[in-house]
């Protein structure tokens, strides 16, 4: 009896969960659909600071994604694993975040649908994606609310006066800690 009982709430507890990152995941399409193309996003970007509400160390970690064209084979892919249709008109992109890790990003407002690779445990979700100036944006999934947003650089190892720069005026990092990366 013990057993239905737990398995009866974990069922209840994942649509609950599923319902509200739904919610989440529109609210955030709604809120950020400024124009955002993809193709400004390719490149290599590395990741320079991390923001929390939270207090944070210093990183030596340099990590970086490299941002391209998804090709029809990748794109069909994707289809296939979730049993959804990528419009080519959303611009979709490819993130190589290494040489495990292909994940696809699709949408022209900064509010973007991303995709984790096929093989892997199969995730959609809405993340954000704000270009604060040619040289930096910052990220966040919108199902963590903005509690951690990621600051994210063409320049490898920008100063601290350059994030300083970016950032300033931003007022969603205002409240929040620095976790520098690329500490050099």
């Amino acid at each position: 009896m013990f057993h239905l009982r737990l398995i009866s709430a974990i069922c209840i507890f994942a649509v609950f969960q599923h319902v509200v990152a739904d919610a989440v995941s529109e609210e955030c399409r709604t809120t950020y659909n400024n124009e955002l193309s993809n193709d400004f996003l390719e490149g290599v970007w590395y990741e320079v600071a991390k923001y929390a509400y939270f207090g944070l160390l210093p990183s030596t970690s340099c990590g970086n994604n490299t941002i391209y064209k998804a090709t029809d084979e990748r794109l069909a892919a994707f289809e296939l694993a979730y049993g959804v249709t990528i419009s080519r008109e959303d611009n979709p992109v490819l993130i190589n975040y290494s040489e495990y890790s292909l994940n696809l990003l699709t949408g022209n407002i900064e509010a973007k649908d991303h995709y984790t690779q096929p093989g892997f445990a199969l995730t959609q979700a809405v993340w954000n994606y704000r270009r604060l100036t040619d040289d930096f944006i910052m990220v966040w999934q919108c199902a963590l609310r903005g509690t951690t947003i990621w600051v994210h650089s063409r320049i490898n190892h920008p100063s601290d006066e350059e994030i300083a720069a970016a950032t300033t005026d931003v007022p969603e990092l205002s409240r929040m800690v620095i976790q520098r990366y690329c500490w050099a």
